[in-house]
């Protein structure tokens, strides 16, 4: 018989029949270590571990060659393959592994096998989940020795063998050096032995531990057992009078929560707390007990679940806190400010009753706002609320929640320091290190605790056991069973033993336990009606929770049957009712979710498909006709995905997407007041942009594989064709943009979509103002205009007209110019009678009428142009295009030697472009005559700042004409340095050419695209 030797605890090492093995790579090292544990493994799961980034068929491709090194390696009597679906360890082999000693033996006799972490030093490459199951592994097997070794010194103290017990608790502080439990067990021992000093020594060598590394002082237990130590009072710390005599579960991690909170509630120092665990440990009910423990005086909590399918929409945790918040306190008592309102409104419509209609109209893309601007904005609202009642925000299942939420939450602890606001969150063990990673700044600096739950021991089972039903003798061989069955996870335990009250004493207890743990929640299910279980599959379709609408809708019962039916569910505690946020109907959830999720996996694969499909289109059906709703579209991604719909999930992630892309990439977008108010801070998130096109472009891939094309895919391919020429854009790659949009218009064609070819004409038009093309702005302009008076569409006339406007003004025909946006603007006029407001639109005509006065030199009439630009955006709100008019009339200002003004204008542009993403390389032109103005007033420094900024931003975009005012201001700067010393000394190092080169080069650029006025001024500089 083979004899196969494996050590994983510490650096791992396998020998068969007493040679030790080496493996040809990492990942067939790894499939072995994986097999070993598990004894026998799924090739499906293996294969998704090590290779789940890849496609199915190169997934398994990889595991066939790695099982077949793998068995060259340590020979064919080792590893097992009965089936194409399985892999296992050979009966006929004796398998020695340490994990199976660590875990079945307990005391000494499991202390000595622990060597070290977990496959310590072995992680692999390109196998994510492969290393979270690492670390899972590491985490519980060390949570499992650090509580052994407790255990067993206390046993050894009882026995009153000091000596002993101490030596393993200082084993235990090795691996957990900042276990004040196990610091005050080792002083009491101590002392228990007369080591008085001792004792003190041990509580300074703490002390010098959490003041060195932490900050921080030691416990306030810990400091009142040193007093009792040098009194040489014998006194249990750990005792709490306000607690009963039975088994406290988690007691350890529930005092440290409680004693947390009452120090948050009693204004002394605190930190939010990060609860960690696998699925069903206990982290809800561990947090729910120290909730309950506490009197919250004067306080709130608001929770917030995080889904999986929710965890690319942005602020989904937030918007459920605030809705929560919005039912308990009168905003209207808030003194909170205009921009900071229209942040969280825009954040969160439902916020704000006087716009929830107008908001319900055109959803938005939350990536629009800068994230230290909602900061600010949420956290003058939170500390506002919190000064009349402390908050505590509980978010569960923060592995799902979504970065910029989770940044959000980051920087709100940091500026809050847990003042009045405390945050409790709860989070499984996969993905922990994002977790940790993010919140790594805040726990260093002790405003965050970390709470590890890991699984039971097999005397911790007995205890609980013991406790749950005390009627009960445990025989050994159950406890072990039980153990087994659970796998110390306290969910299916709490389920396992539930199982054995439900049964009572007409069945043996021993007789219940012959399934594996998914077979306790089959009975827990199989419990209710066969009608109710049905309810259930249905229910568990959805992620999060499932109206009482739709289930009536789907189920085919009348409302009385249903009522009964659900009624029963709750008595069964399988699930629980809630009200809808939307319309406060009944809506209803699991208890828990391993219950959803064993429901959800045990249906069958073509009744998981249709009622995916039966639920897509029931909330398809219910869709408001005109109205874009993102949450409602997510769901229907969902749906229709997993029902394998993949023209109608096409069709949804292209709605959903536009929502994102909308007016995104425009630098002046034309749509009504109504839209432009909430649209107004939208920015393009390169990231977010280029997984909606991938996500796009793969499945119409698909979509065009396996259906006949037909006119809905074609009209698809335009509207995504469409969106990748705005991101192209928008990386300022416009040769690949202007063949994409020659595409769509072209495909456009071809299904008779005359709008995006519209939509694509202006993009040209816009492109060839970006390139400063003049003719390439003159043949797509006249092509749009001839397309929208054929199309009677009156707005976009007035568009092409202004680019066609623009083209003049470049080619210094200052009348054609003046004529055309006039002729612009009194269209935009006469639309406005039909009831809609075009304020940017006419605000901008005004802001290139102004531009024209300014080439011509007569600056008092640009100014005026500029003003009523302005004030129109202001009368409205709208700050887009804003900072542009600002930096203009700036230029103006500069040029009349009217400096002051210049100044405050420079600035109010710089302000809007810090609040808005879309800056467009504008802030360019501001930054550098403020580098100018700066030195006027002897602030070389700062102008050398400003300027730096100004070429970086011009060298991010192509336009030509913000080089050429930069080179025209570095020839000003280098031409007064040969006079100023101090000034030389700060930009000697970056202005190195003569005056004469800057201002040739400017005079380069400007002679084809400048005013008449800077091209004489830079001449003169020459």
């Amino acid at each position: 018989m083979l004899q196969l030797e494996a050590k994983l605890l510490g650096s791992p090492t396998i020998k068969i029949n007493g040679d030790s093995i080496d493996f040809p790579y990492k990942k067939v090292e790894a499939l072995f270590y994986y097999i070993v544990v598990k004894k026998k493994v799924s090739r499906i799961k293996i294969a998704s571990l090590l290779w789940g980034d890849m496609l199915d068929g190169k997934a398994k491709k990889n595991l066939r060659n790695a099982l077949y090194q793998l068995k060259k390696v340590v020979g064919k009597g080792i590893i097992n393959t009965p089936d194409r679906s399985t892999i296992s360890i050979c009966e006929d082999c004796q398998l020695d592994l340490d994990i199976d000693v660590f875990l079945n033996e307990e005391g000494e006799e499991a202390i000595e096998v622990y060597k070290g972490e977990f496959l310590n030093s072995f992680l692999i490459k390109n196998a994510p989940d492969f290393t979270d199951w690492i670390f899972e592994q590491r985490n519980y097997y060390l949570q499992l020795y650090i509580k052994t070794l407790r255990n067993y010194s206390k046993q050894l103290e009882v026995k009153e063998e000091f000596q002993q017990a101490i030596y393993y608790l200082k084993l235990l502080i090795e691996v957990d050096e900042f276990n004040e439990v196990a610091y005050r067990d080792l002083m009491g021992l101590y002392a228990k032995q007369g080591s008085i000093a001792k004792s003190v020594d041990i509580y300074k060598e703490l002390e010098e531990q959490l003041h060195s590394e932490l900050g921080i002082t030691p416990d306030k237990k810990t400091v009142n057992l040193l007093q009792n130590i040098r009194e040489r009072i014998s006194h249990d710390i750990n005792s709490n009078d306000d607690k009963k005599d039975e088994y406290i579960f988690r007691r350890d991690e529930l005092d440290i929560l409680i004693n947390n909170l009452s120090r948050f509630l009693n204004d002394k120092s605190s930190a939010s707390i990060s609860v960690f665990g696998e699925a069903g440990i206990g982290k809800t009910t561990l947090v729910k007990q120290a909730l309950s423990a506490i009197e919250l005086k004067d306080s709130l909590i608001l929770k917030a679940n995080c889904f999986q399918a929710e965890e690319r929409y942005i602020f989904k945790p937030w918007k459920i806190i605030l809705q929560q918040l919005k039912k308990k306190v009168d905003f209207n008592d808030i003194d909170i400010s205009l921009p900071w309102k229209k942040i969280i409104s825009f954040l969160f419509p439902s916020l704000l009753i006087e716009e929830e209609e107008v908001l319900s109209e055109e959803m938005f893309s939350f990536e629009s706002i800068q994230c230290q601007s909602a900061t600010e904005a949420l956290l003058f609202l939170l500390t506002e609320i919190a000064k009349n009642q402390k908050l505590i925000l509980v978010f569960e299942d923060l592995q799902w929640c979504d970065d910029k939420s989770l940044f959000l939450l980051k920087n709100l602890i940091q500026e809050s320091k847990n003042n009045n606001i405390l945050i409790v969150m709860t989070s499984r063990n996969e993905r922990k290190n994002r977790i940790e990673n993010i919140f790594l700044d805040l726990k260093r600096h002790n405003y965050i605790n970390e709470i590890n739950l890991s699984r039971l021991s097999l005397s911790e089972v007995q205890k609980f056991a013991n406790n749950s039903l005390s009627s009960y003798e445990f025989p050994e061989e159950l406890v072990t069973k039980i153990y087994d069955e659970t796998e110390g996870n306290t969910f299916f335990l709490v389920e396992t033993l539930n199982l054995l009250k439900s049964k009572g004493k007409d069945q043996a207890l021993s007789n219940l336990l012959t399934d594996k743990s998914k077979d306790i929640l089959r009975n827990r299910v199989q419990s209710v009606s066969k009608e109710a279980q049905n309810i259930l599959k249905l229910a568990s379709i959805c992620f999060d929770k499932v109206s009482y609408e739709l289930l009536l809708d789907i189920s085919g019962k009348n409302d009385f049957e249903l009522i009964d039916l659900l009624e029963e569910l709750q008595e069964y505690y399988l699930i629980e009712e809630m009200l809808s946020e939307r319309n406060g109907s009944p809506a209803y959830k699991f208890t828990h979710s391993k219950i959803r999720e064993f429901i959800y996996n045990h249906q069958s694969f073509s009744r998981v498909k249709l009622l995916h499909k039966r639920i897509a289109q029931f909330i398809e059906q219910n869709l408001q006709q005109g109205v874009r709703n993102r949450d409602q579209y997510a769901k229907l991604i969902y749906h229709y995905s997993k029902a394998g719909d993949k023209l109608k999930h096409l069709e949804y992630l292209i709605k959903e997407s536009e929502i994102y892309f909308h007016h995104t990439h425009e630098l002046f977008p034309i749509t009504s007041d109504k839209s432009l108010e909430k649209d107004q801070i939208i920015s393009f998130n390169q990231e977010g942009a280029h997984r909606y096109l991938t996500e796009i472009s793969s499945l119409l891939e698909e979509v065009e594989q396996e259906v006949s094309e037909n006119l809905v895919i074609r009209e698809m391919k335009v509207k995504f064709l469409r969106m990748q020429a705005q991101f192209l854009i928008s990386e300022g790659d416009y040769s690949t943009a202007i063949d994409t949009i020659q595409n769509m218009i072209s495909e456009a064609r071809n299904v008779d979509d005359w709008l995006s070819i519209l939509r694509g004409y202006q993009q040209m038009a816009g492109l060839g103002v970006q390139k400063e093309e003049v003719t390439f702005i003159e043949d797509n302009a006249e092509r749009m205009y001839s397309l929208a008076e054929e199309m009677e569409k009156d707005v976009e006339m007035a568009i092409a007209l202004r680019f066609l406007g623009i083209a003049k003004l470049y080619q210094r025909n200052y009348q054609a110019s003046e004529r055309l946006f006039k002729n612009s603007l009194q269209i935009f006029k006469d639309a406005e009678t039909l009831g809609k407001k075009y304020t940017l639109g006419i605000a901008v005509i005004y802001n290139y009428l102004g531009e024209v006065k300014r080439y011509e030199r007569k600056f008092e009439e640009a100014i005026n142009f500029y003003r009523r630009g302005i004030s129109l955006c202001k009368s409205q709100n709208i700050n887009w295009g804003l900072g542009i008019f600002h930096v203009n009339a700036g230029q103006v200002f500069f040029e009349l030697e009217e400096y002051d003004k210049a100044r405050t204008y420079f600035n109010n542009s710089l302000e809007i472009f810090k609040k808005l993403k879309t800056i467009w390389g504008y802030s360019a032109i501001s930054n550098g005559f403020m580098s100018l103005l700066s030195i006027q007033r002897q602030d070389y420094e700062k102008a050398y700042d400003y300027l730096i900024t100004a070429e970086e931003t011009v060298k991010q975009y192509h336009k030509r004409y913000w080089l050429g005012i930069l080179l025209r201001i570095k020839a000003e700067i280098a031409k007064e340095m040969k006079e100023n010393g101090e000034l030389a000394k700060v930009f000697k190092g970056y202005l190195n050419e003569d005056y004469s080169k800057y201002a040739k080069d400017a005079l380069s650029i400007l002679e084809e695209i400048g005013a008449d006025y800077e091209i004489e001024l830079v001449d003169n500089l020459s």
